[in-house]
């Protein structure tokens, strides 16, 4: 039988402690940074550019971004101010999510409000009592939790909820 060097270095490996900050991919990505900015040298402007008086020309030709200018920034229209915010989570998603109760019962929850949950409350009524339009059914009824800042709202809402969330700005 031939013995794997590769195999039997990881096994003997994963018993010993290593030190992790030493040989983690972030602290060799940084030291090979540093290493490879120390030892680039800065580029200089030339005495033709100063000497032209258009510095500022050339520092935007040299520049592979163009420059934004205040018209390409769009202004937050005034009937979407609003006393609440709801942050993306950290995978940029909103933070809607649907839960399953015994007996077949659908809640959709809101987490994460920031500010005025009641205003957001009343918002999402108004958008989801006109959504609703079945009348054997009865209207969505919310129920809050201020405490740890959650909206919960009776039934399976959670793609309009999204969508008038994304509609808004959010």
């Amino acid at each position: 039988m031939i013995a794997r060097p590769a195999l039997l270095s990881s096994v003997a490996s994963a018993s010993r402690p290593r030190a992790v900050a030493f040989t983690s991919p972030v602290f060799l990505r940084a030291a090979s940074t540093s290493t490879a900015t120390s030892s680039t040298p800065t580029p200089t402007p030339t005495a033709s550019t100063s000497a032209s008086g258009s510095g500022s020309a050339s520092a935007s030709a040299a520049s592979p971004l163009p420059e934004a200018s205040d018209a390409a920034i769009p202004e937050a229209s005034p009937e979407y101010a609003s006393t609440y915010f709801v942050p993306r989570t950290e995978n940029g998603q909103l933070p809607v999510y649907s839960k399953v109760r015994n007996g077949g019962g659908w809640r959709t929850i809101v987490r994460k409000v920031e500010g005025d949950v009641t205003s957001l409350q009343s918002d999402l009524n108004a958008y989801l009592s006109e959504m609703h339009v079945d009348p054997l059914k009865p209207p969505p009824a919310f129920s809050q939790r201020p405490t740890n800042r959650h909206l919960e709202v009776r039934g399976n809402w959670v793609g309009e909820i999204k969508a008038w969330m994304e509609g808004r700005g959010f």
